[in-house]
């Protein structure tokens, strides 16, 4: 058997896109608080998107809760338009009262102030 001889011009893969993470909370009603999360789960389920937590923080003196959601994704990829779609669908969420979201810079810790 002869092996066939190996290509000196062999081109390196190319480099994967660096991975972006971000945070999205949303403060709401209780009433909607599992039409918010639901939303978050469904919307960044995609091709390029990873859902890495999803809280609620439920203080005790307050009426609203906020929906904490850290995610990471591909820099470039679907997943960017998918957050953006999230954002905007959640903004006309009627019980809603407050979005930020941010995304971390390569590098950092996640001292970029949240936008709105």
């Amino acid at each position: 058997m002869r092996m066939l001889p190996r290509s000196h011009s062999r081109r390196p893969l190319p480099p994967r896109p660096a991975a972006i993470t971000g945070t999205l909370h949303a403060r709401c009603d209780r009433r909607v608080e599992n039409k918010v999360r639901a939303l978050c789960v469904i919307g960044l389920t995609g091709p390029g998107a990873r859902l890495s937590s999803l809280h609620i923080v439920d203080p005790d003196d307050a009426v609203d809760v906020v929906v904490a959601v850290r995610l990471t994704f591909a820099a470039d990829g679907p997943a960017l338009v998918a957050l953006e779609r999230l954002v905007e669908q959640l903004s006309r969420e009627p019980g809603v009262r407050d979005l930020h979201w941010r995304l971390d810079a390569p590098g950092e810790g996640g001292d970029l102030p949240p936008r709105r």
